[in-house]
């Protein structure tokens, strides 16, 4: 296992907890932490190429106001290899961001970065604008990107393109959504049992994590959500 990302992902999560606290200070009132994207815990199935692989995938994922409209948004992912003897921790994604958030378009700046250093780090940032349109149980959310500072992933944008789109439909007891770039394809779905979800998720393509961004894989997942 390595401890040295085990030690920067430990920072990451102080230095938040340490902010969290200075804003509780400064405007006298706590702050709550809402749901963002999907926080699950996940048995996935990996095929890359003529092998598959079998492992744990995690994403921790929630957002809290700031002031106003102001949010700012956190994800981060992690493959968990448990049935390997010292069942180590890899391709641990950060993915920061602040942005103004309406009922129908949300605006700002995200980073997306491994933590490693060398030949190994990838990193890149975005400005985006996400359009929401909601009916009834059905949604669509198309979201534009503006990237830049991307010499440690020369050819990203070839694999990731510029947008997403991703729709689906929500009944408060089931969720299926889909999300769409150029070169990958992921459905999800979602049952809610009140306190947690059953949860699950079909990968297909480029990019399922940063440092993979031109790597084509097949992933099916299936676990536990905290939120949907």
């Amino acid at each position: 296992m390595n401890f040295n990302i085990l030690k920067w992902a430990a920072g990451v999560l102080i230095a938040g907890q340490l902010f969290f606290l200075a804003v509780d200070r400064i405007y006298g009132k706590g702050i709550e932490l809402e749901s963002f994207n999907p926080t699950y815990i996940t048995y996935a199935t990996v095929e890359e190429s003529t092998t598959e692989t079998e492992e744990l995938r995690v994403q921790v994922s929630f957002k809290a106001t700031l002031f106003s409209s102001v949010k700012l948004g956190y994800n981060q992912r992690f493959r968990w290899e448990i049935y390997e003897s010292s069942a180590p921790i890899h391709d641990i994604d950060f993915n920061p961001s602040v942005f103004i958030e309406s009922k129908h378009f949300d605006a700002g700046y995200e980073h997306e970065s491994n933590g490693l250093d060398l030949e190994e780090s990838r990193s890149w940032e975005r400005l985006f604008i996400v359009n929401k349109y909601k009916h009834d149980m059905f949604f669509l959310n198309i979201k534009a990107w503006h990237p830049f500072f991307l010499n440690e992933n020369n050819g990203i944008i070839d694999y990731q393109g510029k947008g997403e789109f991703q729709g689906g439909v929500d009944t408060g007891k089931i969720k299926l959504s889909g999300t769409f770039r150029i070169n990958f394809s992921k459905i999800e779905a979602s049952y809610n049992l009140g306190d947690f979800y059953i949860y699950t998720q079909v990968f297909n393509g480029f990019g399922p994590q940063i440092i993979e961004f031109d790597q084509e894989r097949h992933i099916n997942m299936v676990g536990v959500a905290l939120t949907n």
